[in-house]
C-alpha cells in the first residue's frame, strides 16, 4: 500500500510541477506564457519577442528495424517494418555552436528557456550555451547521421 501511495505521489508532483510547452500560431507558450516565436519551413527558427532570431532545430531523418515486426503481437500485414527516429541538430546563431541531440522539439525548446542561455533582449550566456552543449548534445546520435 505504501509503494501505491508513494508512486501516485510522485506521479501528482511531476504533473502538477512541470512546465507545459505549446506551439501555437508563432508562439512558444510555456505556462500559458509567451517566452519566443517560432517559424517553422523544414527547419523550426526560434526567435526573441523583439524577432531577434536566437537558434535553429533541423530534424533529420533515418529508420531503423521495427523490433514488433513478424512477432505475436505485431503480425507483419498490420506494422510497419521499418521505424523513423529523428535526430535535431541545434544551431545557436550569435555564436554557431551546435548540437545533436534526440530529444523532442518542444523538450529542448523547454530545457533551453530553463537554463536561461537568453535573456528578454535575446542577448545570450556563453556559459551557460556550453553548459547546455554539454548536457545535452549526444554525439552517438550524429554519428547515426554518418551512416
Amino acid at each position: 500500500m505504501k509503494k501505491i501511495l508513494l508512486g501516485s505521489m510522485i506521479i501528482v508532483s511531476c504533473l502538477a510541477f512541470g512546465q507545459k510547452v505549446k506551439l501555437k500560431d508563432g508562439s512558444v507558450l510555456i505556462d500559458k506564457v509567451e517566452v519566443y516565436k517560432y517559424d517553422e519551413d523544414g527547419v523550426t527558427t526560434v526567435s526573441s519577442l523583439s524577432n531577434i532570431e536566437l537558434f535553429v532545430i533541423k530534424p533529420s531523418y533515418y529508420e531503423v528495424p521495427n523490433p514488433m515486426y513478424g512477432t505475436a503481437g505485431c503480425p507483419a500485414g498490420n506494422c510497419a517494418r521499418m521505424l523513423t527516429n529523428a535526430i535535431y541538430t541545434v544551431k545557436f546563431l550569435k555564436n554557431s555552436k551546435e548540437l545533436y541531440t534526440d530529444i523532442s522539439i518542444k523538450d529542448l525548446i523547454k530545457n533551453i528557456y530553463k537554463a536561461g542561455i537568453f535573456d528578454s533582449e535575446g542577448s545570450t550566456d556563453e556559459k551557460k550555451i556550453d553548459l547546455f552543449i554539454d548536457k545535452y548534445s549526444n554525439e552517438d546520435v550524429k554519428l547515426k547521421l554518418l551512416k
